[in-house]
């Protein structure tokens, strides 16, 4: 039982260096999105399922396999689960997980290996860099911490 007032998973006030964390993960794997789809466009490469029958649905011509978006998510995901939380169990759950999607887009049919390696080092690295430099920008400078003399 749970006592009165207290709530078991919380992110709280009295951390604010993982809630601007949380937010800037959040952010990154936006951005992390974007670039996924650019490099889609850049890259234009087809589906294995549209030069060999192997999956049962394919995606149509022009929605294109490299990078994986799924990868992309699910290891930007990653990034926030472990500078949000910052508890190792639950970071290499969260790998796990990714890692059981990104299988799962090969396994289909519908990317190659490099197609969810390239997306999981995709999610990894821009949401990392915009966590680092969102917190970054955020955090005070060492001049506005010293007390005045």
């Amino acid at each position: 039982m749970i006592p009165a007032g207290s709530q078991p998973f919380q992110i709280s006030p009295v951390q604010p260096e993982r809630r601007s964390r949380l937010v800037a993960g959040a952010g990154g794997v936006v951005v992390a999105y974007a670039v996924s789809e650019g490099a889609k466009l850049l890259f234009a490469q087809p589906r294995p399922c549209s030069r060999w029958p192997i999956a049962a649905e394919c995606p149509p011509v022009g929605d294109w396999s490299l990078p994986s978006n799924h990868a992309t998510l699910a290891f930007g995901a990653v990034v926030v689960v472990a500078f949000a939380l910052g508890r190792t169990w639950t970071t290499w759950f969260a790998v796990a997980i990714a890692a059981l999607v990104a299988i799962g887009r090969v396994a289909q049919g519908v990317h190659y290996l490099h197609d969810v390696a390239l997306g999981a080092l995709l999610g990894l690295v821009v949401t990392t860099a915009v966590v680092w430099l969102g917190t970054r920008a955020t955090a005070p400078s060492p001049r506005s911490a010293a007390p005045p003399s």
